[in-house]
């Protein structure tokens, strides 16, 4: 087995790989645990995340942190979404009420975010060149 089939381009986990999500939209997504994701973890502080691995948070205020963490380092911007046929703008703000509000949107992301197929090295060159 070739090692090199699990390189991946660090660039591109951080700076996200835009997927296309039908009808036109479009949403740039960082690698799940990516240095961004990381570091904004960290930023709540040792209580909140010694509260996050004991599972001793509410579960609104767990949902509230992980999507606020997705919504500053996996779903980095969106093209052409709509909500009842209005064309939503992208701003971190819009980002994470959907993610509060649609959990499946939130399902969609990390599944992307967790491939790691979508940051290879190779399958990004070969991607370019089509």
């Amino acid at each position: 087995m070739e090692l090199t089939k699990y390189s991946t381009d660090p660039k591109l986990e951080l700076e996200g790989v835009w997927e296309d999500m039908g009808d036109g939209t479009r949403f740039l997504i960082a690698r799940t645990q990516n240095p961004a994701f990381e570091a904004a973890r960290k930023s709540y502080g040792r209580s909140v995340l010694r509260q996050l691995e004991n599972d001793d948070l509410d579960d609104d205020r767990e949902t509230q942190i992980f999507c606020e963490l997705i919504a500053k380092t996996i779903w980095l911007a969106f093209e052409k979404l709509t909500e009842k046929k209005k064309k939503l703008v992208d701003t971190y703000e819009e980002r994470l009420r959907i993610l509060l509000e649609y959990k499946d949107v939130r399902v969609d992301i990390l599944e992307l975010a967790r491939s790691r197929q979508r940051f290879h090295v190779a399958d990004q060159k070969a991607d370019a060149k089509n």
